[in-house]
């Protein structure tokens, strides 16, 4: 069987700003799919699809974001697939493992007063503008508040305090489905690297979660043995 697997642009990304008082973040929650032999269209407006999906994708997601939330969305790119053509550039297409979206279509919010210049995100679709994939944003339109963010040097501040130094750490804002909510994470490399099991190098990473809504610490831990190459 062929695998369709998805390429995200990053779990995590170093803050903005100086060295050693990160200001700003910018997320991924985005990706984009190996088609094989076929390069997707990439899409820069949502005139770019056809009326009928336009119409379906944004009631959609006015009923899950809420009209204030949904207008600062701005689609940021993402794939366009034409059957036709990806049919005849890829002959093995029937034996791909997932189904095949016809859009994938990335969203960025931004919210400069709390330090995050962008957090991007991603919908799959079928061709009648179905919904294969949701967006991996919460149901803002039902809760208001899951769509306001404590400032992000605040958490940096938190994470200082909890003895991380800030200056050489990873940082992500994500969306917690299983918790509902969105959390800063911060992430510091806490022991020398050395070889891992089947290859490449390990590290133990220490990590504090901080609620992105409150503010407050959810959990801090270390994470031993995590592998990169």
């Amino acid at each position: 069987m062929r695998t369709l697997f998805s390429i995200p642009l990053a779990l995590y990304v170093a803050a903005s700003a100086a060295a050693d008082a990160p200001t700003s973040i910018r997320s991924y929650a985005a990706g984009w799919s190996s088609l094989g032999g076929y390069e997707a269209i990439k899409p820069t407006s949502l005139d770019d699809l056809p009326e009928p999906v336009r119409t379906r994708l944004v009631t959609h997601l006015k009923k899950k974001l809420g009209e204030p939330f949904y207008s600062s969305l701005r689609l940021c790119g993402g794939q366009i697939v034409d059957f036709a053509e990806f049919h005849r550039r890829e002959p093995s297409w029937k034996d791909f493992e997932w189904e095949i979206f016809a859009y994938n279509l990335h969203f960025e919010f931004c919210v400069p007063d709390k330090g995050i210049e962008y957090y991007r995100c991603d919908i799959r679709m079928r061709a009648d503008g179905s919904v294969i994939e949701d967006i991996d944003l919460p149901d803002i339109a039902l809760h208001p508040e899951l769509g306001t963010f404590a400032p992000f040097p605040s958490a940096v501040q938190t994470a200082a305090a909890a003895g991380f130094d800030v200056s050489h750490c990873g940082f992500e804002l994500s969306y917690r489905s299983n918790e509902g909510r969105f959390i800063y994470s911060i992430r510091q490399v806490v022991s020398l690297d050395r070889p891992a099991v089947g290859g490449g190098r390990s590290y133990d990473v220490r990590t504090i979660d901080i609620d992105a809504r409150t503010g407050r610490t959810i959990r801090i831990f270390t994470q031993d043995n995590f592998s990169c190459w």
